[in-house]
């Protein structure tokens, strides 16, 4: 029996992910498609009765977190908590994933094998954003008690960093776990304290 369950889920499009640019930690707003796929988020998530609703700092996520909340038949307050941001990718942050791979082929094919050493100049390397990811999960595991359903809306790097401690991956395979925008990934606590995901980058509310 799960005693807690826990929705992680990513924010809906921004320009910046159309573009396939570098956003981590620039706060970009959500795009027309963006706001769409948050409805449909929120109208596949309307009868979920939240104890708690978690969101990171940049409005990406929170109007995502917003457009969910906002189906609740309560009002209920987002609970920001920063540590839940993007992982900071430095001098690579607003330029697009082509103009990096040309510049950079060596530096990218590096990261994406292996994050953990410092690759990007100025930017965070896997390590360090975990420690901060999990500060920021545990946040949630301690104000959690039995019996609740939480909401987080964070982003990609942060679900899969969670996705690989949870599952006991090496951090490097983290870029091999698919998140997609407004994906839901659900994981359920027992009265053990075991973690198991229930559900992983489900997308199929995009679909209907």
């Amino acid at each position: 029996m799960k005693i807690v369950k826990i929705y992680l889920v990513r924010h809906g499009q921004t320009e910046w992910n159309k573009q396939k640019r570098y956003q981590g930690s620039k706060d970009i707003g959500l795009d027309n498609t963006g706001l769409d796929q948050a409805e449909k988020l929120a109208e596949k998530l309307k009868n979920i009765q939240w104890s708690k609703v978690y969101s990171s700092d940049l409005q990406r996520a929170r109007k995502t977190a917003e457009t969910v909340a906002s189906k609740c038949n309560f009002e209920i307050p987002i609970l920001e908590v920063p540590e839940l941001r993007e992982m900071h990718f430095g001098d690579w942050e607003g330029q697009t994933f082509t103009s990096i791979e040309e510049q950079f082929p060596e530096k990218v094919n590096a990261f994406f094998a292996d994050p953990t050493p410092q690759i990007i100049p100025a930017g965070e390397n896997a390590e360090s954003f975990r420690e901060r990811v999990l500060k920021g999960f545990e946040e949630i595991l301690t104000n959690s008690s039995a019996g609740d359903v939480v909401l987080a809306v964070t982003h990609g790097g942060t679900i899969r960093v969670i996705v690989c401690e949870v599952m006991g991956l090496p951090l490097k395979d983290m870029w091999e776990i698919e998140q997609g925008n407004t994906a839901i990934n659900i994981l359920g606590i027992g009265k053990d304290g075991k973690m198991t995901f229930e559900s992983v980058n489900d997308t199929s509310h995009l679909k209907l």
